[in-house]
């Protein structure tokens, strides 16, 4: 493959991974991100470095820094980070951008919008009986109102 301006390669299909914490994507997403990479994908991964941070770029993937807004609803910081999504988009331009949990879904699929990403899939995880049953269909259609796709992940032993 050959390198670009901005360190992107030329021919590779470029996937963007949104999270909000890096213990999260090594503790339940790192393998999708592997899968990705041995495909052919170039994986970059957005979030909240910390701990793990190491980890992941020794298994050779990008890693941006993304500061999300934990247990506050803060427009400012919301808007703050709409907005360095946007130009992380538009910096690393990406063919599809997988968002994981609530804020990167709600920010980054703006950000994606906004900055004229093609493709994006939202993962919706951890939120047990209510994605299962019946009981929640506005956040199914919410989750799927844009066109792409979206991905309602549930893991049976939370409903026991």
């Amino acid at each position: 493959m050959k390198a670009t301006a901005g360190g992107r390669t030329a021919g590779k299909h470029r996937l963007a991974f949104v999270i909000t914490e890096d213990w999260w994507l090594w503790q339940h997403w790192i393998g999708l991100a592997k899968a990705a990479r041995d495909a052919g994908y170039s994986v970059t991964i957005v979030t909240r470095v910390g701990a793990h941070g190491e980890r992941i770029r020794e298994c050779g993937f990008p890693l941006l820094n993304v500061d999300f807004a934990w247990g506050r609803l803060s427009l400012r910081a919301n808007l703050r980070t709409l907005f360095l999504l946007k130009t992380v988009y538009r910096r690393i331009r990406p063919h599809l951008v997988h968002h994981f949990a609530m804020q990167p879904i709600i920010l980054g699929s703006a950000a994606a919008a906004l900055s004229g990403r093609p493709a994006v899939v939202n993962t919706i995880a951890g939120l047990g009986y209510v994605m299962a049953s019946c009981a929640f269909p506005p956040v199914r259609a919410a989750a799927g109102a844009r066109p792409g796709a979206a991905v309602l992940a549930h893991d049976r032993s939370e409903s026991r």
